[in-house]
């Protein structure tokens, strides 16, 4: 309860958005909160897009230990995302995309054990991608795209067992692709175009048997094109230009 109400003191500058959020009710009938069924009292998700929301996350959010959801996306928050994030050993979904985040992708995320989506794409996120997060084996969506992201693609991205999207375009990511990338048969939606990413075409990538999209437009990747990319039963779109 007190955890909520921090959040509230930081996300509502200007708003009334959770003008709500008060002793009149209790907080798992607050707009946006949903609590557990089995343990009514542990608040299990915050469902807070598109309400202009304004503040900064403050680091409170890591007392909410049983958040599985964090959806804050479409608002216009600002500062960092809190290392304390990384605290919620439950947290499945962390969605801030289109907001107006800075600083780094906190390491602390690479704990989350249990994280399947992470979406922060459309922010003013800088530094690397945080090679821990290749620890989070349950990850099946990553999407990071419109930053200021530099460094390379962590190679244990190609390796997550679960991985289904890989969404990272127009940021400042060098190095290579991955070699890994393509080993996995759930990976079918490849996006990591308008980057500064080198070297040749992954064998791996141009012999996956689920790969649907791939769009690795606007790199300076050099060699040949495998001609089995163009053999795939399951592609559907290519752009490599």
């Amino acid at each position: 309860f007190q955890a909520l109400l921090c959040l509230k003191n930081h996300l509502s500058n200007n708003t009334e958005a959770l003008a709500s959020w008060n002793n009149t009710l209790q907080y798992c009938s607050w707009p946006g909160v949903t609590c557990g069924k089995k343990h009514a009292s542990r608040i299990i998700t915050l469902h807070l897009e598109s309400l202009d929301l304004n503040g900064q996350i403050p680091p409170c959010i890591g007392n909410l230990t049983f958040l599985a959801r964090i959806k804050l996306q479409d608002n216009l928050l600002n500062g960092g995302i809190p290392p304390e994030v990384g605290f919620l050993r439950h947290l499945v979904e962390l969605s801030l995309s289109d907001n107006i985040l800075t600083g780094v992708i906190p390491n602390s995320l690479s704990t989350c054990s249990s994280l399947q989506i992470i979406d922060l794409g459309n922010n003013y996120l800088q530094g690397k991608i945080p090679t821990g997060l290749a620890n989070c084996l349950n990850l099946t969506e990553i999407y990071l795209d419109s930053n200021t992201l530099h460094g390379s693609i962590p190679d244990g991205f190609g390796m997550l067992p679960k991985l289904s999207v890989l969404y990272v375009p127009n940021n400042k990511l060098t190095d290579k692709i991955p070699y890994p990338l393509g080993s996995s048969s759930s990976l079918y939606y490849v996006v990591l175009a308008n980057n500064s990413l080198t070297g040749g075409f992954p064998p791996l990538l141009a012999n996956s048997s689920a790969l649907e999209w791939l769009d690795l437009g606007s790199n300076d990747l050099d060699g040949d094109v495998p001609p089995s990319l163009f053999s795939s039963p399951s592609l559907e779109i290519i752009l490599l230009g």
